[in-house]
């Protein structure tokens, strides 16, 4: 099967959801709206192919909403939606296309 990486800012949330569902995935410590941090978990997911597998599939599953109307909303909450559903979505995509087009060879044709 496929070994999958989990990332999240609060690791022991991953390690929990393997164990109620009889699952392994492999929890990695990622704030997504930090760009240093997807970019620092990339660095590692490519620096361990060996142990793990060439990355062969992406899931952009972080995002949130505020509960305000855009007339009770600020700026500041907006940005940080942004970073985590724009931003982080845009820049985890593109870090993983670099990877399925680098290591293209490992994937079964």
């Amino acid at each position: 099967g496929m070994k999958v990486i989990g990332c999240g800012r609060r690791e022991e949330r991953i390690t929990e959801l393997n164990k109620e569902h009889g699952v392994n995935i492999i929890p990695y410590k990622c704030d997504v709206s930090q760009i240093k941090e997807v970019t620092k978990m990339f660095d590692w997911i490519k620096s361990s192919k060996d142990s793990f597998g060439a990355l062969s599939l992406l899931v952009c599953n972080a995002g949130f909403s505020t509960k305000e109307t855009l007339m009770e909303g600020d700026p500041d909450s907006w940005i940080k939606m942004m970073d985590v559903n724009v931003i982080a979505a845009s820049l985890a995509t593109q870090l993983a296309i670099k990877q399925f087009l680098e290591f293209a060879w490992t994937m079964d044709k």
